[in-house]
């Protein structure tokens, strides 16, 4: 591949994508400054957002299922939150092999703002983009992200 086509449009489109994540990641820590709310992090959302739709605990196993992501991320995350008083883990009572993960009462009283800075993001990042317009990128975006699980 010749230089120019290695720094082309079309092959910045990961870099693009970083560059987009990062940006969003500004934008909801300057949200959470904003709200006075401590030790969570863009990176937390997944977590959090997969346990808002909990109503009891639910296995460490099925939750990094629910996230997409590798264990020892979303372990590293749980003690993260647990640590800052978001979640509680605890031994599942039949089966002590079993972690269970669930939100504190200070975890379910930042949903709603969670909920709200979700909403901003959204709005901010889809300004000018018609729905026709964020389907195909989404259906784009799915495509490359497939290309890359393939082996």
């Amino acid at each position: 591949m010749s230089q120019t086509g290695l720094f082309s449009k079309s092959n910045g489109i990961f870099s693009q994508i970083s560059r987009i994540r990062e940006l969003g990641n500004y934008f909801i820590e300057a949200e959470l400054r904003k709200r006075g709310i401590k030790g969570l992090l863009p990176s937390h959302g997944v977590v959090m957002f997969n346990l808002f739709q909990e109503k009891n605990a639910i296995p460490l196993k099925d939750l990094v299922s629910k996230t997409r992501r590798v264990k020892s991320t979303v372990t590293a995350v749980v003690r993260n939150l647990e640590r800052h008083g978001y979640l509680s883990r605890e031994s599942c009572p039949s089966d002590g092999r079993v972690v269970l993960v669930k939100l504190t009462p200070r975890g379910r009283e930042i949903r709603g703002d969670f909920e709200n800075i979700s909403e901003l993001l959204l709005q901010k990042l889809y300004t000018g983009i018609s729905e026709s317009d964020r389907n195909s990128l989404f259906e784009l975006l799915t495509r490359l992200e497939n290309n890359l699980l393939r082996r």
